[in-house]
């Protein structure tokens, strides 16, 4: 079982420390306490399989602690062309500060008042399907319309495609992924600079155009003993 500590009756009350400013409640304190209680207690009433989803790096600061997040996603971003630049750069600070997973919402969390009914371009929504297929967690939610079919039929068959493609890499995210928990001090995506980040020894280096519309994904695979690799470049620009 996993809960959202963001979506409960708590929503956002681990911010109002920021505001109270008492020098006995620090921000490290409270965030520690906040996160701890709610995977504590959910592994009291539920059982060790129990886990909780927060955020790692949002707002340029560290959330949850490292021992009780392994999956999380970097806060809510809006449905344009700001949006993943701001989810990718705070998905690298995350890989940097050794969160073991992380991702985004597809599309974004909140919607562009200009971009129509549905809160959010194809394009857009299509292109972050591709970065959050790849990421260590892949994760559709928010506000507007979220459900690809609701576009057209090529979104919802080219959202099928990379849905296929992310389960092939099931396997490899939990096995490597383990070990990244269980050593300590690591994590799924490596940063690269500030654009790019390697998953694990095996595959994924996005890239970013300055101009935050025009990426390219290059998958690098390898066989067991690394001798051989495989590459497949996707372009979507």
């Amino acid at each position: 079982m996993c809960i959202d500590t963001m979506n409960g009756k708590a929503d956002y009350s681990d911010l109002y420390i920021i505001e109270v400013l008492d020098p006995e409640v620090t921000w490290l304190k409270s965030r520690t306490a906040y996160y701890n209680d709610s995977f504590q207690i959910l592994r009291q009433l539920v059982g060790e399989e129990a886990l909780i989803m927060s955020r790692p790096v949002d707002y340029d600061l560290d959330f949850s602690p490292h021992d009780i997040v392994f999956i999380g996603w970097v806060g809510d971003q809006r449905g344009t062309y700001d949006g993943p630049r701001k989810a990718l750069r705070y998905m690298l600070e995350s890989g940097r500060r050794h969160y073991v997973g992380f991702g985004s919402d597809i599309g974004g969390y909140d919607t562009d008042p200009n971009a129509g009914p549905l809160g959010r371009t194809k394009e857009l929504f299509l292109r972050w399907t591709a970065v959050g297929a790849l990421s260590s967690f892949m994760e559709n939610s928010g506000d507007g319309e979220h459900f690809p079919w609701k576009f057209d039929k090529e979104t919802t068959d080219i959202y099928r495609s990379w849905v296929n493609l992310r389960y092939t890499l099931v396997p490899y995210l939990y096995s490597e992924g383990t070990k990244v928990a269980i050593y300590r001090n690591g994590t799924l995506m490596q940063p690269c600079g500030d654009t790019e980040v390697l998953f694990s020894y095996a595959y994924f280096l996005p890239m970013l155009s300055k101009s935050g519309k025009n990426w390219r994904l290059i998958a690098i695979y390898r066989n067991d003993n690394r001798a051989l690799n495989r590459r497949l470049i996707a372009d979507f620009l």
